[in-house]
């Protein structure tokens, strides 16, 4: 909810079901860079209200009527709808940041291919399993459903291989926790002829891959359960 005071401290964010409404709902959140952006969020943000005449028109105009769509889609649990409307909003606030000025470019060239073959991994189907959205930086956040995850993953695997040397902590992060006792290969490049022969394998590309699915916001817990002295916000001693 935007809310109507013009310092914008009414505005909020409302959450639409319980995060156990849609327990299929899973996510592989593509970490292409892990660093430090050259243009953060807020000061992004700042600029492009100084600047974009298209920041507005999407504001009015855009925003709201995708909203309501998007809510809609979730409490339907209609992937097809939810996952279009999720890569256009994504779109649309990347361009506000080219329409800034100077441009701002979050995405990079990896961040493109992304793009690019999530578009070509559901016309390989036929129908739409997998979407995307990029917030301010180049990592994307690829949503899917449980039945998909395992082959989205392979999938990406073709084209993006592990660095050499792997990441300590792993390439697939958490993979235990959301699809355990899953083996992932690579997929088979003939069963993406199109794409494979456009788009070539970039191994260390990714940092790694994080999945992780739907759940709970923050909450309030026990000092005894917390990490932090909650008098001086240090981490705690015990």
């Amino acid at each position: 909810e935007k809310g109507t005071s013009p310092d914008g401290l009414d505005s909020k964010a409302v959450q639409v079901v319980p995060e156990t409404y849609w327990p299929a709902l899973r996510v592989a959140i593509l970490v292409v860079n892990d660093q430090a952006k050259d243009t953060g969020s807020t000061s992004g943000m700042q600029l492009s209200v100084a600047t974009s005449p298209f920041i507005q028109h999407r504001a009015d105009a855009v925003v709201p009527e995708r909203l309501a769509r998007i809510e809609e889609a979730i409490r339907q649990r209609n992937f097809d709808e939810f996952a279009k409307i999720t890569m256009q909003d994504s779109n649309s606030f990347h361009s506000v940041c080219h329409d800034t000025f100077p441009p701002i470019f979050y995405l990079n060239e990896v961040s493109k291919t992304i793009i690019r073959l999530v578009h070509a991994f559901n016309q390989s189907l036929g129908y739409t399993a997998a979407c995307y959205t990029f917030d301010a930086g180049p990592n994307a956040c690829i949503f899917t459903l449980d039945a998909h995850l395992p082959s989205l993953l392979s999938y990406f695997l073709l084209f993006f291989p592990p660095p050499v040397p792997a990441p300590s902590e792993g390439y697939i992060r958490y993979k235990d926790a959301i699809i355990p006792g899953v083996e992932l290969q690579p997929a088979d490049p003939s069963s993406f002829p199109s794409i494979s022969a456009a788009v070539k394998p970039a191994p260390g590309a990714l940092k790694y891959i994080i999945l992780t699915k739907v759940g709970p916001g923050p909450s309030v817990v026990d000092p005894a359960q917390s990490l932090a002295n909650p008098l001086t916000g240090l981490p705690s001693s015990s």
